[in-house]
């Protein structure tokens, strides 16, 4: 939680780049090239090939665009002022999600479900505090309040799409 520990800048794996109407993603260390010749117009968004993250706060997820060159490095940093726990939210429950992910298929590369899904939801700054939840389908994190930090962080989200990883492997949930 961010109540607990400094906000570490850290790339975001897998994360959509849109480049002049193309999609592509960056790789599991969160770095992509930029092919072709001139500069382009490049952006990157909270969401990427495995996990799509859906903010309830504000109804939109963080984009940011720069007119890149091919071949000269660049960091996106989603969340560089780190002055909103709902922007903060977006980049932990992305970032933890697919560290998740890719954790679990690193000890069993063959999971099922998980090793091919792509595009699942992850809903955060949901109007309630305390707690966050898997539904089947998604995981859920909620805002701060009643003394309890946003739950979109490293230890909830490892946790809630622990619960997935559980379901589609079949051994049950309790």
């Amino acid at each position: 939680s961010d109540d607990c520990d400094e906000e570490i800048a850290q790339p975001l794996p897998y994360a959509r780049i849109d480049v002049g109407g193309t999609t592509t993603y960056t790789d599991a260390d969160g770095t992509f090239e930029l092919f072709g010749s001139g500069a382009q117009t490049v952006t990157s968004s909270v969401s990427g090939l495995y996990f799509v993250v859906n903010d309830e706060f504000d109804n939109a997820v963080s984009t940011e665009t720069r007119t890149l060159d091919p071949g000269v490095p660049y960091n996106f940093e989603h969340n560089s002022a780190n002055a909103s726990e709902y922007d903060r939210a977006e980049v932990n429950a992305y970032v933890w999600a697919n560290l998740t992910r890719d954790w679990a298929l690193s000890h069993f590369p063959n999971m099922p479900t998980i090793a091919t899904q792509t595009e699942m939801p992850v809903n955060i700054n949901l109007g309630q505090s305390c707690n966050a939840f898997y539904d089947g389908s998604s995981i859920n994190f909620y805002t701060s309040g009643e003394g309890c930090a946003n739950t979109a962080f490293s230890d909830v989200v490892a946790h809630e799409y622990g619960h997935h990883m559980i379901a589609v492997c079949g051994s049950g949930q309790g």
